[in-house]
């Protein structure tokens, strides 16, 4: 007996389309609210080069994250005609794997997080946390349990 092809169901599509929204978020956050963001996570100091370094390389990451989750993954989630698991499962295995080194970096640096915001940070390790489980049951669902 052969089975159809896997499709992603319902829940999961609208779930990861979601994350779509709070990438977003995220993005336009580090962008527009740099000095916001760099200061609740670092604290505040008052030398402007070192800000004006720590902006740059935030925006860095803001396009990186940009391109791979807002575009790329807009564009896999929304062309259902075209979706290909496999590929998509390939790409949650990598997030999976980038949810849970943020988290450990972040465990490494406390030490220098101290004038931030324990606010920010939690914040940060939850999100990171929640799509890291996520994306494991996802992945059981999908790739060992069909």
């Amino acid at each position: 007996m052969q089975r159809g092809p896997v499709v992603l169901s319902a829940a999961w599509l609208n779930f990861w389309r979601i994350e779509i929204g709070v990438v977003v978020l995220s993005v336009l956050y580090w962008v527009l609210g740099s000095n916001s963001y760099l200061q609740g996570l670092f604290g505040s100091h008052g030398d402007t080069e070192d800000m004006e370094r720590e902006t740059f390389l935030l925006w860095q990451g803001a396009i990186t994250v940009f391109c791979c989750y807002v575009w790329f993954y807009s564009r896999v989630l929304f062309d259902i005609a075209n979706f290909h698991l496999t590929t998509f499962i390939m790409f949650q295995s990598g997030m999976a794997l980038g949810d849970a080194l943020v988290l450990i970096l972040a465990w490494q640096f406390i030490p220098i997080l101290e004038g931030g915001s324990l606010f920010m940070f939690v914040l940060m390790c939850a999100l990171a946390g929640f799509f890291l489980l996520m994306r494991v049951i996802f992945l059981y669902e999908y790739r060992y349990s069909k």
